[in-house]
């Protein structure tokens, strides 16, 4: 029975180490369940489902790691050989998450470094009939009025 989580990755890892077992060719039922309440855990397992239902989820996992470890293993070499051939030294790894996570991080970090601080205010006063309202973060002089009941706005100086 195979009982990881109910998703690609674990039918992978399920199918794995049913493979390296040697089991592979025997009947194999599936818990495929969305929560982790008891009483879902144990519809569950009344409801056991044909583990070759779930066949094309294993393997969709074994071609996304295949093609992880192609795109890896030769773009990281292309790079390496593309980035020595133009005077750095060290191997410059490439991967499907790593390489835009790494631009996300590089975006992140540029935007801090060019970062203007401004002057942030926020405005809040409870009064009976009108209420004081900020219209920008940067307050200035101008930049807040009040509201009364009726809707109409007056500028405060």
């Amino acid at each position: 029975m195979i009982a990881t989580d109910s998703d690609r990755e674990g039918e992978a890892i399920a199918r794995l180490i049913i493979n390296l077992s040697g089991n592979s060719r025997k009947t194999i039922k599936r818990l495929w369940i969305n929560s982790l309440e008891t009483s879902e855990i144990k519809k569950g397992f009344q409801n056991l489902k044909d583990g070759q239902a779930f066949y094309s989820t294993y393997k969709e996992a074994e071609t996304r790691q295949i093609a992880d470890w192609l795109v890896g293993i030769n773009l990281t070499r292309l790079y390496t050989l593309y980035m020595q051939k133009n005077g750095m030294r060290g191997v410059f790894s490439v991967g499907r998450v790593q390489t835009p996570t790494l631009f996300l991080i590089y975006q992140r970090n540029e935007e801090i470094k060019h970062f203007v601080s401004k002057p942030f205010y926020e405005l809040y006063m409870p009064l009976s009939h009108t209420r004081m309202v900020s219209t920008k973060g940067n307050t200035k002089s101008g930049l807040i009025h009040s509201k009364t009941l009726t809707g109409s706005k007056k500028p405060i100086s």
